[in-house]
């Protein structure tokens, strides 16, 4: 990716001095990218973590969003390149939904929020299950 503007690299920052520490120490977009990325081959391997484990991991890409939201349109278009294989990946392992996974009624507008696994292990699918989901 090309380097970005100090305007933008101060956007990022702004937005990734309200995330967790460990966001910032492991590495800041870099690690988003590579989380993200994570998240998404694992949810194509199949999710056998817990609904709490799963909507953590989607905040990792609405971490992305807000970044996106914050720099210019050439950063967002770099970044918006850098991600897109993580997306497509996680779109193709899940099924969409009406309802977002969350369970609760907060303002989460980002597509991946309305995404359930293909192939949702025992505890994620029973969690969603409980929350009047289907499971993959």
């Amino acid at each position: 990716m090309e380097p970005m503007s100090r305007e933008d690299q101060n956007a990022i920052a702004g937005v990734l001095s309200g995330v967790a520490e460990h966001v910032r120490a492991e590495g800041g977009l870099g690690y988003l990218y590579r989380r993200w990325q994570e998240v998404a081959h694992k949810v194509q391997a199949g999710y056998d973590l817990t609904i709490d484990d799963y909507t953590n991991d989607l905040s990792t890409r609405d971490i992305l969003a807000r970044v996106l939201r914050a720099v210019s349109p050439s950063a967002g278009r770099a970044i918006e390149a850098a991600i897109e294989e993580a997306d497509s990946v996680f779109r193709s392992a899940t099924v969409p939904s009406e309802r977002t996974v969350y369970g609760k009624p907060l303002d989460l507008d980002g597509w991946w929020w309305h995404r359930i696994p293909k192939r949702a292990g025992e505890e994620l699918g029973e969690d969603l299950r409980k929350l009047g989901l289907e499971g993959g």
